[in-house]
């Protein structure tokens, strides 16, 4: 797996890089104090050597001119992200990740990967979904009778819209969507 862009946006100096492309060698050039060791200081964090070094802390490194809206808004619903890295896969990472999913669902060779002020690095895979729905419903552990009152849904949040909707719900149901909360 090789790092093919990036983005940073509201980290230290940093409101938004935009996306920009890495190449085997990139040279990042710029005035003092213009985000050259904050972006890479937020890439480290995407994936530290020490623990101890991954969390961002928004208290310190949120751009102090936008704190004052942040803290009184979203920060603790919905915190900022601040990095979104775009990673080529090569076969054996695709296969991982097929192992992890459970099928072969992956769509092309690329993965996004982010991390924010949350603290957790969220993976966004392309996946074939309908495989993968197969694959869960095939797996849930639900009777037949159970499935057949799921209708013929087709993606994974109408498997969530569907258990939801239902008047009466087995245990097993229940099971079932808190399995799929854990891996989502």
């Amino acid at each position: 797996m090789y790092l093919q862009s990036l983005q940073i946006q509201k980290y230290k100096c940093i409101d938004n890089t935009g996306e920009f492309k890495l190449d085997p060698v990139t040279c990042l050039v710029g005035k003092n104090e213009a985000g050259k060791s904050a972006i890479l200081q937020a890439l480290y964090k995407l994936n530290p050597v020490y623990e101890e070094d991954s969390d961002f802390n928004d208290v310190i490194e949120y751009p102090r001119r936008h704190w004052s809206d942040y803290s009184m808004g979203p920060r603790e619903t919905d915190p900022d992200n601040v990095i979104t890295s775009i990673w080529m896969l090569d076969p054996d990472d695709t296969r991982v990740i097929d192992g992890v999913l459970g099928v072969e669902g992956i769509v092309g060779d690329e993965v996004k990967v982010c991390k924010g002020y949350a603290n957790r690095r969220i993976w966004y895979p392309t996946i074939h979904e309908d495989r993968l729905v197969k694959y869960l419903l095939a797996n849930s552990g639900l009777h037949a009778e159970e499935l057949e009152k799921l209708g013929g849904v087709e993606s994974v949040e109408a498997i969530f819209a569907a258990i939801e909707g239902l008047e009466e719900r087995s245990e097993r149901h229940e099971l079932f969507v808190g399995d799929l909360t854990k891996k989502n």
